[in-house]
């Protein structure tokens, strides 16, 4: 089994004496049949598309308003997009418009998911 290694925040209290990433992932037997399907890698090849795409993205307004898309779309209704700038606001609708595609396949495939997730 091929486990990897999630960072654990700890409370303040118990930072000098406990390791700092001790969670350990395991691959269930789900997951493993999963990684030879077509749906799995095409959920880890978006993934990977997503963030290259993100990472080349100038510090900006425009990054902040991915960044607040990103971390807010998962909340039920997700909320609309707002900015404080033009470019928060587009960065925002863009993250909107590429992530829309990836969430339907994320939730309706759990192939995708895995491969989304596999990284």
């Amino acid at each position: 089994m091929v486990a990897a290694i999630k960072s654990v925040a700890w409370p303040r209290s118990n930072r000098n004496r406990w390791p700092r990433c001790i969670g350990i992932r395991k691959e269930t037997a789900e997951s493993q049949t999963a990684a030879s399907t077509v749906a799995y890698a095409e959920g880890r090849q978006a993934r990977i598309a997503y963030e290259t795409w993100f990472n080349g993205l100038p510090e900006g307004s425009y990054k902040e308003g991915v960044t607040y898309w990103v971390s807010h779309r998962s909340l039920k209704p997700p909320p609309n997009c707002v900015g404080d700038t033009a470019d928060g606001l587009a960065g925002c609708n863009a993250a909107r418009a590429r992530f829309a595609p990836i969430d339907y396949r994320r939730l309706s495939d759990k192939n995708y998911w895995f491969g989304w997730n596999s990284l």
